[in-house]
């Protein structure tokens, strides 16, 4: 049995529908809740040229040529430069218009399951579920829903915090088995799944090498995005400007003492430092 192709286009306009109501809701109060950095800087990698904002999103949705669906990204980097931000921006940009990207976004982070006993979850779908629940009560979407539209390309999944959940005293689950299961989900279909952690965090836990399994690595900002971000903060006040650029030299000299050394001396250029 053969669909011709103007029968197959509408079956996936069918099942587009479908998902896209069943997850109304969900993306509505999604969009509204998500912060984000009004003077968002961009991230960094080791390669000059590369812009992780670009690179991870054309992946979500589809259009990128670095990284082909199946796969399951790990987006990796020291802690407090910007994973959780990064993310936030770019669930937000696809919740913007989900018909130009004809996939719908769920979205993880530490908020969304604090409250719960992790102690007593020993499946990723519990934590999936609580998620989505904590966002759209009513919403009716199962497991095997949720799988099979993330399988068919419908849907795309952004877990941040990896390490967060696995790490945490109280829980169950392992970073092994959780990144095992969604690169097994992905293997060999739409599936496009972004995992964000801190580098030594995945280094530390995650020892099995696994080919649709792959890594995209930030660096810690440097001085020409710390003056950036604040140009754009204070765009509208040279005084402030001028004062906060005094300030963070003031920071980079003493944490670039000569008695200084490791994560000190990195210091001042950590976002949270910055902002």
């Amino acid at each position: 049995f053969k669909f011709g192709p103007h029968k197959l286009y509408r079956l996936q306009d069918l099942l587009w529908n479908r998902m896209k109501n069943a997850f109304s809701t969900y993306c509505e109060t999604l969009r509204d809740r998500l912060v984000v950095e009004p003077n968002f800087v961009q991230p960094r990698t080791q390669d000059p040229n590369s812009r992780p904002d670009f690179d991870v999103n054309s992946f979500l949705v589809s259009k990128s040529e670095k990284y082909s669906p199946g796969t399951v990204l790990a987006l990796r980097a020291p802690a407090a430069v910007g994973k959780t931000t990064l993310c936030r921006i770019i669930v937000k940009k696809i919740l913007h218009d989900i018909d130009a990207s004809r996939c719908i976004p769920v979205f993880i982070e530490s908020s969304h399951w604090s409250k719960i006993r992790l102690e007593s979850v020993n499946d990723l779908w519990e934590v999936v579920r609580n998620s989505l629940l904590s966002i759209a009560p009513d919403i009716n979407v199962g497991k095997s829903m949720f799988e099979a539209a993330l399988r068919a390309g419908l849907i795309v999944f952004v877990f941040d915090g990896l390490d967060e959940l696995c790490g945490h005293r109280n829980a169950v689950l392992s970073a092994e088995d959780v990144v095992d299961e969604l690169a097994n989900l992905a293997q060999g279909s739409n599936a496009r799944i972004l995992v964000s952690t801190r580098t030594a965090y995945w280094d530390a836990e995650i020892e099995k090498s696994r080919p649709n399994v792959l890594k995209l690595d930030l660096v810690p900002f440097n001085k020409q995005q710390a003056l950036k971000y604040f140009e754009q903060r204070f765009s509208n006040d040279i005084s402030k400007n001028k004062r906060s650029r005094a300030l963070y030299e003031k920071i980079t000299a003493a944490a670039n003492a000569p008695a200084t050394n490791g994560a000190r001396s990195q210091f001042a250029n950590l976002p949270a430092c910055v902002i």
